[in-house]
């Protein structure tokens, strides 16, 4: 019977921490009918700071755009607002959720996001978290 007991308990944990993990699948034309701005960029900067009740910690990416396919922006720059990072020797590592890196090029599926802007540019998220990202492989 414990035996029994144990290996419920241990599958029903392994599901719950399957579920926080997993993205479901969003379509293409889903992302791009659902974004109200669609650009190619790249990060140039990022900044980390604290929401307004302190418990949280996100990241200001500073996107220079180089093209807007969707949408208008009237800025050379916006801000891309992601989940998590580092202040102090604090960090909240957000999973599953964008996690941009400086100098990174690709096209973003953006919607306005309601933040205090840390660079004075128009704020923005992406749609779908992750998948509103595609990153160039500039490789080859």
């Amino acid at each position: 019977m414990k035996k029994l007991y144990f290996s419920l308990l241990l599958s029903i944990a392994s599901l719950v921490m399957n579920a926080q993990c997993m993205l479901y699948p969003v379509s293409l034309s889903q992302r791009l009918n659902n974004s109200s701005l669609i650009i190619e960029g790249q990060v140039m900067a990022q900044k980390c700071f604290w929401n307004a009740e302190h418990n949280n910690i996100f990241t200001s990416n500073l996107v220079r755009v180089t093209q807007t396919i969707k949408g208008n922006v009237n800025s050379n720059y916006i801000e891309v607002i992601t989940k998590g990072g580092e202040i102090d020797y604090v960090r909240q590592l957000v999973e599953p959720s964008l996690q941009l890196n400086l100098n990174e090029k690709g096209v973003f599926m953006l919607n306005p996001y309601p933040l205090i802007s840390q660079y004075g540019q128009p704020m923005y998220e992406t749609y779908s978290d992750q998948q509103g990202f595609i990153l160039f492989n500039e490789d080859g």
